[in-house]
């Protein structure tokens, strides 16, 4: 089998989407655009899901690669579906075709092993998900989360460049393999590896590289909201772990300090931030910060369980954010605002969404059997079997200082009085894909142990012992 079957079958959806609208009668198009391009990421999924190994040269498919592949496919079906009802735009066809390449520009990074390919790979998702953050540009909210998204994508992306070029100067290969046998840690090496790290910093929010994604999140559509935390945020730990596992192993002592300061530095603002925040999609926005910052106390442990375990709250957190993003979109489209007082009484008026934004909230707070608690537990299990029980410590210490914001969502909905009686007809479309992202954070949270053993044949997958 063609080892790039998935991402062809998505250039050529995406390709065909956008064309329809282009050629087709805009009357017609709408339905048939939604269904096309669901069926062309449901058969990237299948197409991804039967892929037979194989390791060798710049793009791979390893185990490792078809996690990353399927958790990106995955939160794409859930925005999508999540659309289909709640977007209000006349441009349908290209909204779904730029999901499509951002799709598969996340998809190349997983199987990149190779610079040049790597970069390519998040320059096409990210300039792509440039155009959605603002797809709404009547709205002035979503112009400037543009401006401000594609500022920081673009000195993001040259620190990126300078820092590979310098990995390629140093080494002579873009070959991960190849600089992994030649890189040693030399000043200059060193350069490379800071700029690279804080450049993919900016992909996933880390502090202090952190500052766009709030006003981004907020302004953005808000299913445009729920691609960016789901699927562009794990693009850059899908891009770092084979890079700094294979190809900058050399330097794992330096690195792996960088990251604690970066895990704790992140998680902690993250979470203070969000305390004070009365808009929720905003809070939610602080809130996926603080969760990058517990993915990499995997990077910053650098053991094989600490790892699988970022790899789990990876799979985790992609649920989590596609799912409480679509019920902010669901209530926008029926009216119902984005802050905290807006929510008052919601359980009386939409039960289902308050009750999946409920169960969703107390998994991205640690509530035990819910998939984040594992998450959580097994990354701080990590670090204390690591020695660095700090690290542990403050990721505790964060996770409680989270359940303050969560459960003053929980408490506007179920205990405040509403301001109106009225049920809310919410879209069947944004129903299902709540309801997929919730059945993911439950089955995922009662049989974690099934999960969490693809996660560790996904690190045995890199063909590196950790």
């Amino acid at each position: 089998m063609i080892q790039a079957l998935p991402e062809i079958f998505l250039a050529v959806f995406g390709i065909f989407v956008l064309l329809m609208g282009q050629f087709a009668k805009k009357e017609n198009v709408s339905g048939i655009v939604k269904v096309i391009s669901l069926f062309g990421l449901f058969a990237a999924l299948v197409i991804t899901g039967n892929m037979s190994a194989d390791s060798g040269g710049a793009f791979v498919v390893d185990s490792f690669a078809v996690f990353f592949k399927v958790l990106f496919i995955l939160a794409a079906i859930i925005v999508v579906i999540g659309s289909f009802s709640t977007l209000k735009t006349i441009h349908e066809s290209e909204y779904y075709s730029l999901i499509l390449f951002i799709t598969l520009g996340m998809c190349v990074v997983a199987s990149a092993r190779e610079l040049i390919l790597l970069f390519v790979g998040i320059e096409l998702a990210g300039i792509s998900s440039f155009v959605l953050a603002g797809y709404t540009k009547e709205d002035r909210r979503s112009s400037e989360a543009a401006i401000k998204y594609l500022v920081v994508a673009a000195v993001s992306s040259a620190i990126i460049l300078f820092g590979m070029s310098i990995i390629y100067g140093v080494s002579g290969s873009t070959n991960y393999t190849e600089i992994s046998g030649s890189i040693g840690s030399s000043p200059a090496a060193l350069l490379g590896l800071v700029l690279i790290i804080s450049g993919i910093g900016y992909k996933i929010t880390a502090v202090p590289f952190h500052l766009w994604a709030p006003d981004t999140y907020e302004g953005a559509p808000a299913q445009v909201s729920a691609l960016l935390a789901s699927g562009l945020k794990k693009m850059g730990i899908a891009a770092l772990i084979p890079l700094l596992f294979i190809a900058l192993l050399s330097m794992q002592a330096q690195w792996q300090v960088v990251f604690a300061v970066l895990a704790t530095a992140t998680m902690t603002l993250g979470n203070i931030v969000a305390l004070s925040q009365k808009s929720v999609k905003r809070m939610l926005a602080y809130s996926s910060v603080a969760q990058a910052g517990y993915i990499l106390i995997g990077f910053a442990v650098a053991t094989k369980l600490s790892v699988a375990s970022a790899l789990f709250y990876c799979l985790a957190h992609t649920v989590m954010a596609a799912g409480t993003f679509i019920i902010i979109a669901a209530l926008v489209y029926v009216k119902i605002g984005e802050n905290l007082e807006d929510y008052a009484g919601l359980w009386k008026r939409a039960p289902f969404m308050a009750f999946a934004m409920m169960i969703i909230l107390l998994s991205l707070a640690g509530i035990p059997p819910l998939v984040g608690f594992w998450g959580k537990f097994w990354l701080f299990m990590s670090a204390v079997e690591a020695g660095m029980v700090w690290l542990a410590v403050i990721g505790v210490l964060n996770s409680a200082l989270s359940l303050y914001y969560y459960f003053a969502v929980v408490k506007f909905m179920f205990f405040k009085e509403p301001s109106s009686h009225e049920k809310l007809e919410i879209p069947v479309s944004a129903t299902i894909a709540v309801a997929i992202a919730l059945l993911c954070v439950i089955l995922f949270g009662l049989f974690p142990d099934a999960f969490m053993e693809l996660c560790f044949e996904a690190t045995e997958g890199l063909g590196i012992i950790l």
